[in-house]
This record gives structure tokens, sequence and C-alpha cells, in this order.
């Protein structure tokens, strides 16, 4: 029972790791943005709450969304 907890939060984690290194691939292969983390901050000081999962799919499948969000926070920081 107790290696099942800690399998599901390990796994938890696993995904994080996943969606953040894929956000961050995308990012920078789009040269947007410096880094992952100031793209979140960015991102959350723009109130764009879309959660890591999403933005993984996006990046992953639909760049250009990714992309358009990105011009959305550039421009709410003028």
């Amino acid at each position: 029972m107790v290696s099942a907890d800690r399998d599901r939060r390990k796994q938890k984690r696993n995904f994080r790791s996943l969606w953040i290194t894929r956000i961050n691939g995308a990012i920078r292969e789009m040269k947007l943005f410096f880094n992952y983390s100031k793209w979140i901050h960015h991102l959350y000081t723009a109130q764009l709450l879309i959660n890591r999962k999403m933005l993984a799919q996006m990046a992953r499948f639909n760049p250009q969304c990714l992309f358009m969000v990105s011009k959305k926070i550039a421009y709410s920081e003028l």
C-alpha cells in the first residue's frame, strides 16, 4: 500500500518534469524568452492561467498556438 502511494507521487513528479521539459524546449526553439521560469512568471503576471499539461500539449502538437500565447504575454507587458 505504501509503495503504491509513493509511486503515484513519483509518477506525478515525472509527468510534471516531462511537461516542463517540453514547454522549455518549445520556448527555446522559438527564441521567445530566455528560459522557462521567466516565461511562466510572465504568463501568470499577464493572468493567463493555463496549466502546464495544456501548455505542453500546445508545445507538442500546435506550436503556433504557444507562439500566440507568448505574443499575448509580450503585449500585456507594454
